[in-house]
């Protein structure tokens, strides 16, 4: 009969395992953050390395008989680093700097137990470190009207008229992307959106920078009394990179029906924030022969907003 101090001298005596059960990939700015589960609590060192495992057979004697086909995996070049946290541990954090972007490295994860050293070694893991995208930039509004008045009031132009708002960029470089214009209808109209450089006296001139067509079925309510004297946005989105300490001209031509503008919003019943002032804004034009020729429009300005972002 065996005794218990044998069996107990023999349980102790079992070689420490752990296994793998997850393994999580993070970029981070300078790096890349690995956790990994293991199946029981242990201290995980994870072996790491930039080359290639190099594969080799190693003889191994099977049925009486000596065969070299025992594939071993090789790290030639390598460095162990241990787990953030103290201790064993279920959970484990390496946090792996640095670790230049697009580039490839292999790594497995050997543990010791109560200060035991397993016999068990993780599967070889290859991880290819994404290139991060930088952060867009805050959109920013380099030029607005949003002007108001009691009972508001809005132009209507019929095909072949439109009007043109003159406005200033700043010494910062400036990209175009969103222009908001406000409408008083929301019928099926069709509007030539366009940049124009402008001539000395702030009118367009030249062919357009860049143009864009829409409808103002399209607008989006935003403001308003909600009622009869509604406010719809509607937005032109494109790119123009502008020359810093020059005025451009923003010209919504009418091409079907008539367009009804805000030149001042509604005060009387408005919902919501009124956000109210101008901003590098400088002058105001009508046209009624299509652009041939540009008349001053006194004394209110076409609401808008220009969005884009400052580099």
């Amino acid at each position: 009969r065996t005794s218990p101090v044998s069996i107990a001298t023999q349980l102790h005596s079992v070689p420490n395992h752990f296994s793998v059960r997850d393994v999580i990939f993070t970029p981070t700015d300078t790096g890349v953050k690995v956790i990994v589960e293991t199946d029981v609590p242990c201290r995980l060192i994870c072996r790491q390395t930039s080359t290639v495992p190099q594969i080799h057979k190693k003889p191994v004697l099977r049925r009486g008989e000596w065969l070299n086909d025992d594939v071993r995996f090789c790290f030639v070049a390598y460095s162990d680093h241990e787990q953030e946290e103290v201790g064993d541990t279920l959970i484990h954090t390496f946090i792996k700097e640095p670790w230049t972007p697009c580039t490839t490295k292999w790594l497995y994860f050997w543990a010791t137990i109560d200060g035991e050293v397993c016999v068990s070694t993780s599967a070889i893991f290859a991880h290819h470190n994404p290139v991060v995208p930088p952060v867009p930039p805050e959109p920013i509004r380099y030029a607005w009207s949003r002007l108001f008045t009691q009972y508001g009031a809005f132009v209507a132009r019929a095909v072949g008229q439109g009007l043109s708002a003159t406005f200033h960029i700043v010494d910062t470089p400036t990209t175009a992307f969103q222009i908001y214009l406000f409408s008083r209808n929301n019928d099926s109209v069709s509007i030539r959106v366009s940049l124009y450089e402008v001539d000395a006296e702030n009118k367009p001139t030249g062919d357009p920078l860049v143009e864009k067509w829409i409808n103002l079925v399209h607008g989006v309510e935003d403001g308003g009394d909600g009622g009869v004297d509604r406010v719809y946005r509607q937005t032109v989105t494109f790119l123009y990179h502008y020359t810093p300490n020059t005025n451009y001209a923003l010209v919504a031509m009418t091409l079907t029906n008539s367009a009804q503008w805000w030149i001042n919003f509604r005060r009387l019943g408005w919902i919501g924030d009124e956000d109210e002032g101008t901003e590098n804004q400088v002058i105001e034009h009508y046209t009624q022969d299509a652009g041939a020729s540009w008349i001053f429009f006194p004394p209110s300005h076409q609401n808008y907003e220009a969005w884009g972002y400052h580099f």
